[in-house]
């Protein structure tokens, strides 16, 4: 299966006001809010994120797979509408998940859990080495035109685990769709919009993570 690569830049911390000034100076292309609650799956030395959310109040696994890193912060990450799979989940979504939380398939498809709750408590049973960190948020996302290339710019306040504002700044990937190109457009954005030092470059993996760990 070939997925869709793009390109994110995230940071966490106090998103101070000449950052939106910045954005307010670009005509939004779209412009999406909405109030999210996600609960990720994590285990040490995942490289996924493992989401469980509802899509038209049906209950979905969504993978999002971490493919490359930069020094400078950038991660490249692969995901497909393909990667969201309903409940009972399939041979696929058991496979991926065996892979990412180490544990036999036939042990999680012997679990025959019908919604996100069941396997959620199915599988920290299983093995306590699975965490579970619940994530609720309220998400604006504006996509911009920079430089005659597309960007998708994420402002979110995170309510849950932790009250703290996170930016995203996501954008192709050049290797794939434009060979030759790099990440010098994003690059560029990034310098214009001037972040504060105060902010910490971090994903959303390692965000998980930390607060896995910290709750352990």
């Amino acid at each position: 299966m070939r997925y869709r690569h793009h390109w994110e830049y995230r940071v966490f911390g106090n998103l101070r006001k000449k950052i939106k000034r910045h954005l307010h100076n670009y005509q939004p292309v779209t412009e999406i809010r909405s109030a999210l609650c996600d609960e990720y799956l994590w285990v040490p030395g995942c490289t996924a994120n493992i989401k469980l959310r509802q899509y038209k109040n049906q209950d979905k696994v969504k993978f999002k797979y971490l493919a490359d890193t930069t020094r400078d912060g950038f991660e490249l990450w692969a995901e497909d509408s393909a990667l969201k799979f309903g409940f009972p989940l399939s041979t696929d979504a058991v496979g991926r998940l065996s892979s990412q939380l180490g544990l036999r398939p036939d042990l999680i498809q012997d679990l025959n859990c019908h919604d996100a709750a069941s396997i959620r408590a199915a599988l920290c049973d299983l093995d306590n080495r699975i965490k579970v960190v619940t994530v609720r948020k309220k998400r604006k996302k504006i996509n911009i035109s920079h430089n005659g290339h597309l960007l998708s710019i994420e402002m979110t306040r995170i309510l849950k685990p932790i009250p703290i504002q996170t930016m995203c700044v996501e954008g192709p990937d050049f290797k794939r769709s434009q060979p030759g190109k790099s990440l010098a457009g994003l690059r560029q954005f990034l310098n214009e919009v001037n972040l504060p030092r105060s902010l910490e470059v971090m994903g959303y993996l390692q965000f998980i993570g930390r607060h896995a760990t910290a709750h352990a």
